[in-house]
């Protein structure tokens, strides 16, 4: 399968986390597509397919990995406040706290 003639994206679909996935309507792709992906589903609302966002598929797919800790109010941040919350966040990460431990005090 060449990655090359896909493109991917991050989403939402019906209220999950998924992995947009974009290419030319060919049948020798969205054959290898579910042949390495089972799991590949088609979207008939957005019109495209999609995978479930899970550490497997973006590993498989050679994405970055998800970011541990996500702040919803990041974006209203000034920026000095915005690399403060970064930096708070990787000093947890250091120190080993749990994602889930990472997650309330960020939040």
């Amino acid at each position: 399968m060449d990655f090359s003639k896909y493109q991917f994206s991050f989403g939402i679909h019906r209220e999950k986390q998924v992995i947009w996935v974009r290419f030319p309507n060919l049948h020798s792709l969205r054959l290898d597509l579910k042949t390495r992906f089972p799991s590949a589903k088609w979207s008939n609302t957005n019109k495209a397919w999609h995978l479930p966002d899970l550490k497997s598929v973006r590993e498989a797919l050679a994405l970055p990995p998800k970011p541990i800790v996500e702040s919803k109010k990041s974006n209203q941040l000034s920026t000095d406040n915005q690399k403060a919350l970064q930096n708070f966040i990787d000093q947890l990460s250091l120190k080993a706290y749990s994602p889930n431990t990472m997650r309330l005090y960020v939040q």
